[in-house]
């Protein structure tokens, strides 16, 4: 499923985090595992400065021996494992290179060498995961290190769904860690009241219909998880969940069931084919407190610049939020 996984360093430690996730899911897929870093540019926006050669061949030489470092201790875990480096700005040529190489996951960590920052994710990740294409996987640079390459093992799992054969598109990915790492899967639906078009308090019979129609979407979810649940080559778990907001009981969830790993598909019944991800997928890379595996249901395909940032877009064009109900 996963033949090929990139792996974007920046020689920090926090970048480093994703080595043991990297090894656990590399042996769970049978992966081949390539190690890229980025010899950047020097004084980016100034043509003016020219570059010493032999300073930048030594520095090239500095970023292989580091890669190679960590391709031996990944090939003493029994990995399969090459190094890339790459020149240039360091989220361009990642996605460049995923796209040309046809790599189908890459793992990155949220936060490099830039350290911890009150943003959620650094720029770098934001960039990547958004433009690369492909399957993305996010460890928390914020959790606790794991010094054993081969320490990490999934015991617990969530799969969020809702219905679509979109969502089920994570199944595959879901089923096969579960099995590798001998977990326990939790598959969870949400269930959120119907919107209604309202600007006064809701009366009485609106209540009432808001009530029928959200219990009539459990049941059909109980139902629809029960089928997944018999369906599966293990015993998997159904969790059917309420609330306002999607991505707030996914959240809740993770912290409740202190959830491993999250495996999610990219997009759900109300995902738009022009965004890499879904409002609640984007949530969950951005918000979430668990290493997260988004499995992208698209084919394999470079996403653009969003359509407000193209030349010939209208400057006022508005900015549309991906949908959150997904």
């Amino acid at each position: 499923m996963f033949e090929r996984i990139l792996v974007p360093l920046d020689g920090s430690a926090l970048a480093e985090c994703v080595l043991p996730h990297v090894v656990a899911m590399s042996r769970a897929f049978g992966s081949e595992v390539i190690l890229a870093r980025v010899l950047e540019q020097p004084a980016s926006g100034r043509p003016d400065l020219s570059v010493d050669p032999v300073r930048w061949h030594l520095e090239r030489a500095e970023l292989r021996a580091y890669l190679s470092a960590i391709a031996a201790r990944l090939n003493d875990a029994g990995l399969s494992v090459s190094i890339e480096v790459l020149e240039g700005r360091p989220a361009d040529r990642i996605i460049e290179f995923a796209q040309s190489s046809q790599v189908e996951l890459v793992v990155l960590s949220s936060h490099g060498s830039g350290g911890l920052t009150d943003w959620p994710v650094s720029s770098t990740t934001q960039k990547v995961v958004s433009r690369c294409g492909c399957s993305s996987m996010i460890v928390r640079a914020n959790r606790p290190m794991v010094d054993d390459l081969s320490g990490v093992r999934y015991a617990r799992l969530m799969t969020p769904l809702d219905g679509s054969w979109r969502a089920e598109s994570a199944l595959p990915a879901a089923t096969i860690l579960s099995q590798h790492h001998g977990a326990r899967l939790i598959l969870a639906r949400v269930i959120s009241p119907p919107e209604m078009a309202r600007r006064m308090p809701i009366a009485g019979d609106e209540a009432r219909l808001i009530a029928e129609v959200t219990e009539s979407n459990r049941r059909e979810a109980v139902g629809y998880l029960e089928q997944l649940c018999a369906r599966m080559p293990f015993e998997a778990q159904a969790r059917i969940l309420t609330g306002e907001s999607v991505a707030g009981a996914l959240h809740d969830l993770v912290r409740q069931e202190a959830i491993d790993l999250v495996v999610m598909s990219a997009h759900g019944y109300t995902g738009c084919a022009d965004w890499p991800y879904g409002g609640t997928a984007n949530h969950l890379i951005v918000y979430g407190a668990a290493p997260t595996l988004i499995v992208q249901d698209l084919p394999l395909k470079p996403f653009t610049a969003a359509p407000y940032l193209a030349a010939d877009a209208p400057r006022e064009a508005p900015v549309h939020a991906a949908p959150s109900n997904d």
